[in-house]
């Protein structure tokens, strides 16, 4: 069996689901070719597991200072290099075509009778979740984006409908020592500038920031460091608490370890805010509006530790395509749900009993 596999480059969490699904379809004789867009090759780090791997200019969304400017994503998008890019793609050799929000191979999917998937957390908002309703033009992206019409959506809770769990990187080095009031602080599209200024009062905290280009703080509280892949695990493995924005998949790994979460959707993107209004209504998270002070210290002082133990999603999905992708019904989905344990703190950096609805 061979499989494109389309991966959305714009950020690092779907990269980073893709990468948990390598791991498991390097058990297998499951052959995949991945399709990387959203950014420049060279913007790319630490991509050496993928092999057979191409990279493609495709559709992206303009972000600065925190949010997103959809006129100047509007003038950055080249439809004719992006029409060049669906053709170019012979899927002769293909069994099979994933899409974890990757707009190329979703519409190269929509012009063949090749079986397509669209696997990942943005297909969950077809789904009735606690989700922030949005703008027209905000949907319109999200259902245009990477069009599929069957899809495999992830998400912290089910909502009593057939959706799966996080897919979640595992690691073997993991660290059981936590240092207190140490955060981990993930911000990448924000004005690093003003993220210094907002973390530099806070003298109760230290904060270790990674960012694509790192400044010189004038804070001995506040460290920047530049992106990468092992520091930014290390840090996160022995970090108190996580200062990030609202996406998806950080905010997974987060929760399965069990560290304080603080979010700043990004202004402009609707996902993130139902990330966001998820989070709360979970009882997984807090969240803030806009990076002041005042607010991270409050919120980060009232988050609570949550646990939450998700089993190996990846391998249930590609034991499921190996086995010839049979019918998806309720017991499917719900007999993955039944690995899944939450443990919430309640005193003393103890966590009490573990509960699952």
């Amino acid at each position: 069996m061979k499989i494109l596999y389309g991966v959305q480059g714009t950020g690092n969490g779907h990269i980073s689901r893709a990468r948990a699904m390598q791991k498991e379809f390097a058990k297998t004789d499951i052959e995949v070719d991945w399709l990387f867009s959203g950014r420049d090759k060279d913007k790319y780090f630490c991509m050496k597991d993928f092999k057979n791997s191409d990279y493609r200019k495709g559709l992206t969304f303009h972000v600065e200072n925190g949010k997103v400017n959809y006129f100047k994503t509007a003038l950055e998008l080249d439809l004719k290099q992006f029409k060049k890019d669906i053709k170019s793609i012979n899927i002769n050799n293909y069994d099979l075509i994933i899409t974890d929000f990757e707009p190329i191979t979703a519409w190269v999917g929509k012009k063949t009778d090749i079986p397509v998937i669209g696997l990942g957390h943005q297909y969950v908002f077809n789904f009735s979740i606690p989700q922030k309703k949005g703008d027209i033009f905000s949907r319109f992206v999200l259902n245009k984006f990477a069009p599929v019409k069957s899809s495999l959506a992830l998400h912290w809770h089910h909502f009593n409908q057939n959706i799966l769990p996080p897919i979640i990187e595992t690691h073997t080095h993991k660290s059981n020592i936590v240092i207190e009031n140490k955060v981990l602080v993930y911000l990448p599209f924000e004005n690093q500038h003003q993220v210094l200024r907002s973390l530099a009062p806070l003298k109760s905290f230290n904060f270790t920031v990674y960012a694509p280009k790192p400044i010189n703080s004038f804070a001995k509280n506040v460290n920047f460091k530049p992106l990468s892949r092992d520091g930014f695990l290390c840090d996160l493995y022995n970090c108190d608490a996580v200062l990030a924005n609202a996406g998806f998949e950080l905010s997974s790994e987060v929760i399965s370890l069990g560290k304080r979460l603080l979010v700043r959707p990004l202004d402009g993107q609707v996902e993130q805010h139902s990330n966001a209004i998820a989070l709360e209504a979970l009882k997984y998270g807090k969240t803030i509006k806009a990076l002041n002070s005042r607010y991270i210290n409050n919120e980060l002082d009232l988050a609570e530790r949550v646990q939450v133990n998700y089993p190996n999603v990846a391998e249930y999905i590609v034991k499921w395509i190996k086995n010839g992708m049979l019918q998806r019904d309720e017991n499917w989905y719900s007999n993955i749900w039944q690995g899944v344990e939450v443990k919430r703190e309640f005193s003393n950096n103890q966590f009490g009993s573990l509960v699952y609805n």
